[in-house]
C-alpha cells in the first residue's frame, strides 16, 4: 500500500473511521476477503488464498506480476512499480511509471493495477497472477458495487480488462509479499518510465528478488 509522504514514500496507515460520509474505501475496508466468481472459474488457479505474507513463484507456464504505488505528496506526484517474474522465479521485466498530479493511495493503487493488466496485454503474456498489497483496490474490482468518483472509474475499467482475460486472477498479499514492486514504485524518480532487465536492474532491487527466491 502506499502512503502521503516525501520522496521516500512508504505504506499507508489503515484508514481511519471516522463518523463523517464514508468513503468507497471505507466500504471495502470492511468486506471479506473472497474471489469473485469470475476469479473462481476462469482465472489462473495457483491454490491459494489472499493474505499470503510471503512471495511464492508461480506455476509453470505462468507469469506473476507484483504491483504497488507511492505517492510523492510533496511533489503533487505518484509513482507505480511493476515487477514481473516467471515460475523459476527469474525476473522476466520490472516497470517503473511516474504519473503527475495528486492522488489519493488507493486511486494511486488501482490505477498501478490497471497498468499492469494493459502491460501484460501489451506483452501478449496468457496466464498471470497478479497480487497487490492494496486491500481496498482488490475488493473493489472483484466487487461488482458500482462507485461515481475517480477511483470507481478506473476500478470499472479494471474490471472490463479482466473480462478479457480467462487466464487473469487477482490476489491480496501482505506487504512482505511485494517487497520488490514496493521498491519500485518508492524509487521511480531516479529511473521514471523505464523498464528494468538484465544490466539495467538496481543492486538494491536484485538482492529484493534473490531475497524472495531463499525462502522457496
Amino acid at each position: 500500500m502506499t502512503k502521503q509522504l516525501p520522496l521516500k514514500a512508504s505504506k499507508p496507515s489503515p484508514i481511519s473511521k471516522s463518523k463523517s460520509k464514508k468513503t468507497p474505501s471505507d466500504i471495502y475496508q470492511k468486506m471479506p476477503v473472497e474471489k469473485s466468481t469470475k476469479a473462481k472459474e476462469e482465472s489462473v488457479n495457483e491454490g491459494k488464498s489472499d493474505g499470503v505474507s510471503l512471495w511464492v513463484k508461480p506455476h509453470e507456464e505462468t507469469i506473476k506480476v507484483s504491483v504497488d504505488a507511492a505517492v510523492f505528496s510533496e511533489f503533487s506526484a505518484f509513482g507505480i512499480g511493476l515487477v514481473a517474474r516467471d515460475s523459476s522465479g527469474s525476473l522476466v521485466q520490472a516497470k517503473a511509471k511516474l504519473f503527475q498530479g495528486a492522488s489519493t493511495p488507493a486511486l494511486a493503487e488501482v490505477i498501478a493495477i490497471k497498468e499492469a493488466l494493459s502491460w501484460m496485454k501489451e506483452e501478449q503474456w496468457n496466464k498471470v497472477v497478479v497480487e497487490s498489497d492494496c486491500l481496498v483496490a482488490v475488493q473493489a474490482i472483484r466487487s461488482q458495487v458500482p462507485m461515481r468518483s475517480p477511483f470507481g472509474k478506473v476500478v470499472e475499467d479494471c474490471r472490463k480488462l479482466f473480462k478479457e482475460s480467462q487466464t487473469i486472477s487477482l490476489f491480496f498479499v501482505r506487504r512482505s509479499a511485494n517487497e520488490a514492486a514496493h521498491y519500485i514504485a518508492r524509487e521511480c524518480y531516479s529511473f521514471p518510465d523505464r523498464v528494468l532487465v538484465g544490466s539495467s536492474v538496481p543492486i538494491e532491487f536484485l538482492s529484493i528478488l534473490q531475497a524472495d527466491l531463499a525462502h522457496q
